[in-house]
């Protein structure tokens, strides 16, 4: 949104049309899109491995954040230790 606002400022600035300048802005930043994904997921997930490392939580891989948050169901044993995704019951 910040790029919309910044290249629309400079074309307006520039004296060019309101709409030409609206629709180059708007274009151009959808076409930045695809470039600047995987940047801002990893910015993203970094963040996150951060704010679990305060938390005391080892993160080994950025991947990993991603499927834990996809996760439905989280069971462990009484000392805490992760057993296997299946369910059993007793």
């Amino acid at each position: 949104m910040l790029i919309v606002m910044t290249i629309f400022a400079i074309n307006v600035y520039l004296q060019h049309p309101i709409l030409d300048s609206f629709l180059f802005s708007l274009t151009l930043t959808f076409g930045l899109i695809p470039q600047v994904l995987p940047a801002i997921i990893n910015i993203n997930l970094s963040r996150g491995a951060r704010e679990m490392a305060q938390k005391k939580v080892i993160v080994r891989r950025l991947a990993s954040i991603e499927n834990l948050g996809s996760t439905n169901m989280l069971c462990s044993n009484k000392t805490g230790t992760l057993t296997s995704s299946s369910r059993f019951r007793a």
